[in-house]
């Protein structure tokens, strides 16, 4: 799988807001549980009981760690091209240069064409009716991606922070 790699990009989220949003987040809900349970005076005006306080602080402090050790790993060789959504996607996505049909960078906007970061799907909107699109997209920020074709119709997107060597790397394996 790993043999021969011509190129390899490991992404991370960079987005020092995310990290104060989760942070605030989390401490707010670390003073809610100290003011409660440990200190006996209720948190805010409608409180949560003790169990579901500690149960949705858990939640939030899982979800902010599960979002910022999110990362995407691409690699590619003369087999293809392999992309993870970590941990979303623990195993390696293959595509085989036999199956696509065309590969490619491109500019993308992330928000208008995919609604956001992450894996995700595009969904077409045709005549009232939403259905979700051959489209798949692999995110974590950015704007340019190595667009992928395939012989079965299918476009996958895996973006990238370092387009000019995937070019180069497309380039030599193509030739």
């Amino acid at each position: 799988m790993k043999n021969n790699v011509e190129f390899y990009e490991r992404q991370i989220r960079k987005q020092w807001w995310m990290y104060l949003l989760l942070a605030a987040i989390n401490i707010i809900f670390i003073y809610g549980i100290i003011r409660q349970i440990f200190l006996g005076k209720a948190f805010g005006n409608n409180p949560m009981s003790d169990g579901w306080l500690i149960a949705a602080t858990a939640i939030m402090f899982l979800f902010s760690i599960i979002t910022l050790a999110s990362r995407l790993d691409t690699f590619i060789n003369s087999e293809g091209i392999y992309a993870r959504y970590f941990p979303f996607n623990p195993k390696y996505k293959f595509f085989s240069w036999n199956d696509i049909s065309q590969a490619y960078i491109r500019e993308y906007r992330s928000g208008r064409e995919f609604g956001g970061s992450g894996v995700r799907i595009k969904v077409i909107r045709a005549g009232g009716i939403h259905f979700n699109g051959r489209e798949k997209a692999y995110i974590v920020s950015g704007r340019y991606g190595l667009q992928l074709e395939l012989k079965n119709r299918k476009k996958i997107l895996i973006g990238t922070q370092r387009p000019d060597e995937i070019k180069e790397v497309l380039k030599k394996l193509q030739s």
